[in-house]
Formats: C-alpha cells, sequence, structure tokens
C-alpha cells in the first residue's frame, strides 16, 4: 500500500484503507450480501469505516456509523495542513478521549448548527466545532503553534481534522485556497488544497 496522504494526521486514512479493501474484496470474491450487511461488517472494524463506504458529505449519529447524506457545503475545496515527520501512533484517539471531560461536550446544537447552514446553502464559516481542539494543546504539541502560523495566513476558521494533528480550513475560491497552501507548505508544513467530493457509487454500493 502506497500512502499519498499524511499518516496518524486525523484525516481518515485507516478507516478509507479499510473500506476500500472491503469494497475490494467484496468486489474480488464476487460476494452477494446486501449493502446492510456490508455496513454492519464495515462499522464493526471503526465507526467511521461506513463514511467511506459512500463518501460524500453526511451527518453520523450513534458512534458515527449510522449516517444521513447532506448536500455539499457552499465552500467545495479545504487546505489541509499536517506537521511534518508524524509516526504511526495507533493509541492517538484514545488518549483524546482519555483527555476530554464532561464540560467539553456539547449538547449537540453545535453540529446542529452546521447542518442547518449546509442544508440551507450557507457558508459553514465558523459554526465548525471539534469537541478535541479542547484538549489538543495538551495531546499534540504542534498544535497551538500550527494554528498561530495558519492564522497568519488568508485562511479564515481553523479547524482540527479528526483527532488531529492536522489543521484545515474551508476555501471558497481557488486561488486564495492555493495561496494559503503555499503559505504553509513555505513555513515547512506539508500542505494541500483539496476539492469535496460527492458520494460516489462504490463498486455496487450506490447511493439511494
Amino acid at each position: 500500500l502506497t500512502k499519498r496522504m499524511p499518516v496518524a494526521a486525523g484525516l481518515g486514512g485507516g478507516s478509507s484503507d479499510a473500506a476500500a479493501t472491503l469494497l475490494g474484496l467484496r468486489r474480488l470474491w464476487g460476494v452477494d450480501r446486501d449493502k446492510s450487511a456490508i455496513y454492519r461488517i464495515a462499522a464493526s472494524l471503526g465507526a467511521d469505516v461506513p463514511f467511506f463506504l459512500r463518501g460524500g458529505t453526511a451527518i453520523g449519529s450513534g458512534k458515527g456509523d449510522a449516517l444521513e447524506l447532506l448536500p455539499m457545503p457552499v465552500e467545495r475545496l479545504a487546505v489541509v495542513v499536517t506537521p511534518r515527520g508524524l509516526g504511526a501512533d495507533d493509541a492517538k484517539t484514545s488518549r483524546l478521549y482519555g483527555l476530554l471531560k464532561p464540560q467539553h461536550f456539547s449538547d449537540g446544537s453545535s453540529t446542529g448548527a452546521v447542518v442547518f447552514r449546509i442544508t440551507k446553502g450557507q457558508p459553514v464559516g465558523n459554526a465548525m466545532r471539534n469537541t478535541f481542539a479542547a484538549v489538543a494543546s495538551v495531546a499534540h504539541a504542534s498544535y497551538e503553534m500550527t494554528c498561530t502560523i495558519f492564522g497568519t495566513t488568508e485562511a479564515g476558521t481553523t479547524m482540527l481534522a479528526g483527532a488531529g494533528p492536522s489543521l484545515f480550513t474551508l476555501v471558497e475560491d481557488e486561488v486564495v485556497g492555493e495561496r494559503i497552501r503555499a503559505s504553509m507548505e513555505l513555513a515547512g508544513y506539508e500542505a494541500h488544497l483539496v476539492r469535496f467530493l460527492r458520494p460516489w457509487p462504490g463498486n455496487g454500493l450506490e447511493a439511494d
């Protein structure tokens, strides 16, 4: 497997690998199972693996594996910034969960605000939240410095990606996004300007 995205960066790389493997084996072995069976297997591997069977934009409930598709955000691009030199860190997510306290969790209104903006065709902007951001400075030595440097660019709201340590910002203009990416690359980070994708067929797992 050749990885073309940063490893252990909070970008769901391992989960997307698992989803791709499931779909590949389903095709290779000619497995004739309904969609719900494949999604159950995916959920047993990790709460976010089912998302990568379909992709697009979705809200997850339960453990995060019960998905409801949403329209694409108005911002169709993001700049993703990752400190260089990361190694495998299998305990990262569990370590961050261990740092969280009850006061770090919201009543769901933050997520609701994001969903509202997306469904109404409004920019997501500063409605984004990531509970892990409350403990990211303890968990990741690079977090505060990355936030500071990111803040000197044209980036708007910057957010922790997953369990980190990557950060991202949403952008609507490709030229602006490329300037932000180049600035962060010059500052010594691995930086990518990425485009959001619509749900994909997934080799037979068609979106309903």
